[in-house]
């Protein structure tokens, strides 16, 4: 009886010791894999700034030709995509337009835009930034204006 009885709370004792050791082992684990993880995130965010810091300056530097010709195209090709899909009734178009622009470096307002407020936090440069984007949207409506003007 009475050794019996304490033989089964040793081994409560010793199954509790060993889960508690499991737990905090297991917590230890858990805080030392979430302070990875958020270096981690931090190190892909630095990383991500810098992508888009260099995206912004690249663009930044172009000349305002350049900068209009490919807004332009990007303007064609987002004419040609829309015009598919509400003629046709197919996405074919926007699955084949839009990895065009990006692949081919074209400019794209709304994209540009996000570049920017990502990229850019010298607000100096807001002018550049300014002219930039009103040189890609008046890219972007010449392209397409130019197609409808053809097609129609």
């Amino acid at each position: 009886g009475l050794s019996r009885q304490q033989e089964v709370i040793a081994m409560q004792r010793a199954v509790a010791d060993a889960t508690n050791d499991l737990l905090k082992r297991n917590a230890e684990m858990l805080k030392q894999n979430t302070i990875d993880t958020a270096k981690e995130n931090e190190r892909i965010k630095a990383a991500q700034r810098e992508a888009a810091l260099a995206a912004c300056e690249k663009r930044l530097l172009q000349l305002p030709w350049q900068t209009l010709l490919r807004g332009c195209f990007c303007g064609l090709l987002m004419y040609v995509a829309v015009w598919i899909y509400r003629e046709k009734k197919n996405v074919l178009g926007i699955l084949f337009c839009i990895p065009v622009f990006v692949l081919s470096g074209f400019e794209h307002s709304i994209a540009d835009m996000a570049y920017m407020a990502y990229g850019i936090s010298d607000i100096s440069q807001l002018p550049a930034i300014i002219l930039f984007l009103l040189e890609v949207t008046l890219g972007n409506s010449l392209g397409a204006l130019c197609l409808r003007a053809l097609t129609k």
